[in-house]
């Protein structure tokens, strides 16, 4: 993953990178489960293994990583652009909730689909409602697009991490 932030008028990139069996990441199925390596870097900073997914350092990487979503619902298709073209891409919505470092997470996705996507998942949004003891501290919008395909790709993050 390759995340290019602005919060107000910073900017920062954060990298991760998730070893997990392609078998896993398909619809209905739960990646974090069978994380078998992880690691995060924001900004500069060196990166670290991610053994806890509860734990601040995973930074975004439950909701990417998140099992089927709760209440989900079938979307109108709508053209979304990406690097493969144009795409009439159905969509799906739906919500997961996750803690990370103290914090509960709910999310809202909406994602679009197309079969020529790798995973299926040509960009999502998420609506992420951030709080501690029942009180909300942030809302945070997220949205991904597919930026690459191809094969032999490499990681920006040193494989002897």
């Amino acid at each position: 993953f390759k995340l290019e932030m602005k919060i107000g008028e910073r900017e920062q990139t954060v990298r991760a990178k998730v070893l997990v069996p392609e078998a896993e990441l398909t619809r209905g199925k739960n990646p974090i489960g069978h994380v078998k390596k992880a690691w995060y870097k924001p900004g500069d900073r060196d990166p670290k293994e991610i053994t806890d997914f509860t734990g601040s350092s995973a930074g975004p990487l439950p909701a990417f990583l998140c099992g089927p979503l709760k209440d989900a619902k079938e979307l109108d298709a709508e053209t979304v652009e990406s690097s493969l073209g144009k795409f009439e891409c159905k969509g799906v919505t739906g919500t997961t909730e996750f803690t990370v470092g103290g914090r509960e997470n709910d999310v809202t996705f909406t994602n679009r689909l197309h079969e020529k996507a790798p995973f299926g998942i040509v960009s999502s949004v998420m609506q992420v409602e951030v709080s501690r003891d029942g009180q909300i501290q942030q809302n945070i919008t997220m949205k991904i697009r597919l930026s690459k395909v191809g094969k032999d790709a490499t990681s920006e993050l040193p494989d002897s991490n």
